[in-house]
Parts: structure tokens; C-alpha cells; sequence
């Protein structure tokens, strides 16, 4: 991918604590926000902390724009392989999906509406039930989903997308 611009870096770069899990597709930090910057989906994990199997991730979104999504992810596998599950959204869409091993599952999503500015979407992962959220409210148009395949992992990001229009100015976990 591209860099954004001469001052753009990778997230990783930006602070070590953030691993890619799929080494060449990158998210991009800015004055301190930060972009998706990869052609296939991608997820970042918080590699400082431990998190239990029952886990939540949750951003505040800065800017919006279609085909360009940055979400909070789950249940990242650590050990550099694209497994996790992620809450990402654009100013027209948001999706729940489903990375293992690389191969993206859309487990379920909306394109009649997006996040906004100031927006804050959240992912939380108890027991085997993934439920989005979307300014404190569960994402009952997303909706919540029963799912098996990932038990554990870190919490971190998820994108797709190679631009500027979406983006993050927080995080928390």
C-alpha cells in the first residue's frame, strides 16, 4: 500500500504495542488518528495487555466516507495469522465479520446506514455471543450472533480499504 502522505505511518511503527497480523497491509496513523490502508481485510492486536476469552473493543470513529472501513476487532490470534472477529463501518455500511485463517466471512451487516462523525462502535465477545453496539446501544440492525470458531485472542482493530476517509481518533479495550 501506499503511505497517505510523507507524515503517515504505519500503526505499528506509530507504537510497537500494535501488531499487524497480516505482515504488508497496514493501518496508518496521522496526527493521531489513524486510517486503514490495505487492499484485503486486516486486524491489529494490542500485544501489551492479556485479555480474557470474554472481551470487548470499542473506537471512536473521526471521519467517515464510503469503501473505506476501521472498526474494533476480538479474539485476534496473536501468532501472525488473520484470525478475528471485527465491527467495522463506513458512512454507508457496517458489517460483523469473520477472519480465519485469512478466509473473511460476513456474518451479518447493514448498507442502508453508516456511522457518522463522533460516532463510537463497539465489539464485545461473552462466551460464544458476538453483540456490536453503536453510541451505547446494541447494533440491533447489525444484530448479535452466535459463533464458535475463535474462543480467545487480543483485542485490537480491523480494516479494509486504502484511503482517507475513514478513520479513528480512540481506542479502548
Amino acid at each position: 500500500p501506499q503511505r497517505r502522505s510523507a507524515n503517515a505511518m504505519d500503526l505499528h511503527d506509530y507504537n510497537n504495542s500494535w501488531i499487524p497480523n497480516v505482515e504488508q497491509q497496514d493501518i496508518q496513523v496521522e496526527g493521531g488518528v489513524a486510517y486503514p490502508n490495505c487492499l484485503i481485510d486486516t486486524g491489529y492486536h494490542w500485544h501489551d495487555s492479556t485479555f480474557d476469552a470474554d472481551q470487548f473493543s470499542q473506537i471512536t470513529v473521526s471521519t467517515s466516507a464510503a469503501d473505506l472501513f476501521i472498526g474494533p476487532a476480538v479474539r485476534i490470534d496473536p501468532n501472525g495469522v488473520a484470525t478475528y472477529y471485527g465491527y467495522y463501518a463506513s458512512s454507508t455500511a457496517r458489517y460483523l465479520i469473520k477472519s480465519v485463517d485469512g478466509v473473511i466471512s460476513t456474518l451479518r451487516s447493514t448498507v442502508v446506514s453508516g456511522v457518522a462523525n463522533g460516532d463510537v462502535i463497539r465489539l464485545e465477545a461473552v462466551g460464544n455471543r458476538l453483540t456490536p453496539f453503536l453510541n451505547g446501544t446494541k447494533d440491533t440492525v447489525v444484530g448479535s450472533i452466535i459463533d464458535n470458531d475463535i474462543a480467545a485472542g487480543h483485542a485490537g482493530l480491523a480494516a479494509l480499504g486504502e484511503g482517507s476517509g475513514t478513520s479513528l481518533s480512540n481506542w479502548e479495550a
